[in-house]
């Protein structure tokens, strides 16, 4: 069973407002971490630490996914699509 990824309202909202060209990369990466057969491993995915740990990013050029992984259900839950310096 692959994994499947959840984007929160809120992270969606952010992806919204977004330019044209960064919507088209974070959607690529997106769609690359989920057909990854174990994508907490994925290379571009790291684990966040301090008060964030158990929670992943994925960096796409200036921007960050903040993802929080359900490993019981198989779900990347994107909670923020956030610029470099809002993210931590």
């Amino acid at each position: 069973m692959n994994w499947r990824i959840e984007v929160k309202p809120s992270a969606h909202k952010h992806y919204l407002k977004l330019d044209s060209t960064t919507r088209r990369r974070i959607r690529e990466s997106l769609y690359q971490l989920e057909s990854y057969k174990r994508p907490l491993a994925h290379p571009r995915m790291r684990p966040l630490m301090g008060r964030l740990k158990g929670r992943y990013r994925v960096r796409v050029g200036n921007w960050r996914i903040l993802i929080r992984p359900d490993r019981e259900h198989r779900i990347l839950h994107v909670y923020a699509i956030l610029p470099r310096g809002a993210a931590y």
